[in-house]
């Protein structure tokens, strides 16, 4: 269906992608790994013809429709309409009826009529059920998927999973979703970023990990071997050589003639020996294969340490509602005591972004009353990661501001984070979704807190960090507050309490 030739992209010299070659038959459901930055949504970009790559080819057989549906809206697509994008020639074929359009938003408990409003106007959730039926109306022979479980509720998720597992489309897909990527592929491709070169597995996500990990090790115990064995024979030539010096040494000696002709024809022998050895060594030296030392990255290390214990009381809320546009989220009551694990769950639409933005005083409640308890400090990584900058600034001059802590120090920690120097020098406009998201993971370690607030955390951060998220958030003291349709990732962070809104009217 779709077969991906030797593809190659560089930016400013720095190489991204290197002869990535794989191919996609029909109906094939393919996940696309790789650490933030690795150039997962290059390749994406390249195969729906968004970029040119500086060599190789895409070809889609019989000049099948690629659908292309990015992780964020373009800025263009943020103007229009809803509807414009869905029905869009490019995307939508056929006929479809006011009954039947509003079934299927009916299903996904989308009000049709926000389908007449800009892109730009809708929630977080809205805009993901609007790309979710966007998709389930594509007339795509290939979907390429960058992060569509984002910001949708369980529902959403399970309307696309089987989506998917109906469609005889062919599919790549990159996602963090976990649960959602085992339900779905088949087979996983892997972009190292050391390499920039591609790797295929065979199955899904947990089976992708099982062979990875298998694959690491049986490289890292090679790799000693061969250090091993490199070691042996480098040492037994130079023990030789120091052998063979010895020997010329003593052949040098002043001794009576009879003497000296015993101890030479012995010399001679062990020179010949010595000699046999050396260059053995050298030929096995000379043959033996060069093993790689499996690279490691500076080893990432999420730790959150709580500045100071927090009253007993972290938040109530009494009777608090919020009016936004037409809808009136609330009232919300709730009490959260220190070292609590609340997690919110609810479906799109239902005001657990409002009810976070509430908490941290983002925005102001129009009746009712919250209370933040005594020595609160709050870390918080917010749904829409994009940074507010008006002004014309470098990613490590906005950061900067946004932190006391020495600059040293914030360019290791952002180094940990896999946030180069060439990244911190980038316009914060020019900085990925992810990269964003380890910036402000790494604010959070950085700052003085003992409550962590976390809206959606799955959605830019990839396996590496998400791991070592969920493993600091599980010795965190403080109270932790999230909200997440990642079922893997709250399994592994665990929650005490949890509360359900409803859909506001």
């Amino acid at each position: 269906m779709l077969s991906i030739s030797r593809i190659s992209k560089s930016y400013e010299e720095l190489p991204v992608l290197k002869d990535i070659d794989f191919s996609l038959q029909q109906g094939e459901k393919i996940g696309l790994i790789g650490s933030n930055g690795a150039g997962k949504s290059t390749l994406m970009k390249i195969i729906a013809g968004v970029i040119t790559p500086d060599s190789g080819s895409i070809h889609v057989v019989n000049n099948g429709h690629v659908g292309y549906f990015p992780q964020e809206f373009t800025p263009e697509d943020r103007e229009r309409t809803g509807r414009e994008i869905i029905f869009s020639k490019d995307n939508f074929s056929g006929a479809m009826d006011k009954t039947e359009l509003e079934g299927k938003c009916g299903s996904l408990e989308l009000d049709s009529a926000l389908l007449d409003l800009p892109i730009g106007k809708l929630s977080g959730g809205e805009k993901a059920k609007a790309s979710l039926l966007r998709i389930m109306l594509s007339n795509a022979d290939v979907f390429l998927l960058d992060e569509p479980t984002n910001n949708l509720d369980l529902q959403g998720i399970t309307i696309l999973e089987q989506f998917l597992a109906r469609s005889k489309a062919a599919c790549i897909i990159v996602s963090h979703d976990r649960a959602f990527l085992d339900k779905i592929i088949t087979a996983t491709v892997e972009i190292d970023e050391n390499s920039h070169e591609a790797r295929r597995y065979a199955g899904n996500y947990s089976e992708y990990e099982s062979q990875k990990e298998k694959e690491t090790a049986a490289r890292s115990a090679e790799y000693k071997d061969y250090k091993e064995e490199k070691h042996h024979f480098e040492k037994l030539m130079k023990d030789s050589q120091i052998h063979q010096q010895s020997i010329a040494k003593n052949k040098g000696d002043k001794l009576r003639d009879n003497d000296k002709f015993a101890l030479n024809f012995k010399l001679e022998r062990q020179e010949f020996k010595v000699s046999n050895t050396v260059r053995l060594a050298e030929r096995r030296l000379e043959n033996l294969k060069e093993v790689q030392k499996v690279k490691r990255k500076l080893p990432l290390s999420v730790d959150f340490k709580e500045y100071e214990r927090s009253g007993e009381i972290v938040f109530k809320i009494d009777g608090v509602t919020k009016k936004l546009g037409d809808k009136v989220f609330g009232p919300f009551n709730l009490v959260v005591h220190y070292g609590e694990r609340l997690h919110i769950k609810g479906r799109n639409g239902s005001g657990k972004t409002t009810l976070l933005n509430l908490m941290q005083g983002i925005v102001m409640p129009d009746t009712g009353m919250i209370t933040i308890g005594s020595r609160v400090h709050i870390g918080s990584l917010p749904q829409n990661t994009a940074f507010n900058s008006t002004d014309k600034k470098t990613a490590l001059e906005f950061v900067l501001e946004q932190t006391d802590i020495d600059e040293g120090l914030l360019r290791r920690t952002l180094n940990r984070f896999s946030i180069s120097d060439v990244d911190m020098k980038k316009d914060v406009s020019e900085l990925s979704p992810g990269e964003r998201a380890r910036i402000l993971i790494a604010l959070i370690m950085t700052s003085k807190i003992n409550c962590v607030i976390l809206d959606e955390p799955s959605n830019h951060l990839d396996r590496e960090v998400l791991l070592e998220l969920e493993e600091a958030l599980r010795e965190f003291p403080g109270t932790l507050i999230v909200v997440s349709h990642d079922r893997a990732f709250m399994h592994n962070v665990g929650s005490t309490k949890e509360i359900v809104l409803t859909a506001q009217s």
